[in-house]
């Protein structure tokens, strides 16, 4: 399910635009940057393991360390920190 306009986060910074990265994506690894603006476009897991061609149980893995590094507990709550 996707809860924003699809591609509206990652092109928001890939345009440049004047909002700042949240603070936590200092600390992911480009992979992880990648799948937090994925999960914050609202992409499900089974969509990012296809776009990423990884298993999903990788994606999972990434997700996880995401919600850690970010002080989250759910993809709701990591897509409002890029609001």
């Amino acid at each position: 399910h996707k809860w924003f306009k699809p591609n509206y986060i990652i092109n928001q910074f890939i345009q440049g635009s004047s909002k700042k990265e949240p603070e936590f994506m200092n600390i992911l690894t480009i992979k992880e940057k990648e799948i937090a603006l994925m999960i914050a476009d609202g992409l499900s897991n089974k969509d990012i393991a296809s776009l990423e061609k990884s298993a999903l149980s990788t994606i999972k893995g990434h997700i996880k360390n995401i919600f850690q590094k970010a002080g989250v507990s759910d993809r709701l709550s990591l897509a409002l920190k890029f609001k």
